[in-house]
């Protein structure tokens, strides 16, 4: 990938857009905002190589049993998110509706383990865009 494939990523998922939902309903049209921004700020190629790592980290961050220090923290300055999460318009929004906060003084993303995790989204609800029909 190349950086043509990247807008610089201006993604502001400080303040997830998922908590500023008021219901299931608002919550819904949130994700699908935000997947549509993600799906048109990018190209083809972008999407694809986020999709595949956004995937991997919300399967493994939403696994039972899972270590949270091991599956549920994101380091921003690993080159390999850099390149596909980091700079790729609009993935961490996509992280912050799924539940990952800011960390470390910004230089992670957790998801939050316990009680606090329970209410995150399906990562299949999330790339559906909160559609049940699918």
């Amino acid at each position: 990938n190349n950086s043509s494939d990247n807008d610089g990523g201006n993604n502001g998922a400080a303040a997830s857009p998922a908590h500023l939902a008021h219901d299931q309903e608002d919550a819904n049209m949130i994700v699908s905002i935000l997947l549509q921004d993600f799906y048109d700020n990018n190209t083809p190629s972008a999407i694809l190589s986020s999709g595949k790592i956004l995937t991997t980290l919300l399967r493994n961050a939403t696994k039972p049993n899972t270590d949270p220090k091991k599956h549920g923290t994101i380091r921003l300055t690993n080159p390999k998110i850099q390149q596909h999460v980091v700079r790729v318009h609009g993935a961490l929004d996509i992280l912050g509706v799924a539940g990952f906060e800011e960390a470390g003084g910004g230089g992670a993303f957790e998801f939050p383990s316990g009680d606090e995790g329970d209410a995150r989204l399906d990562p299949g609800h999330l790339w559906r865009g909160g559609d049940e029909d699918y």
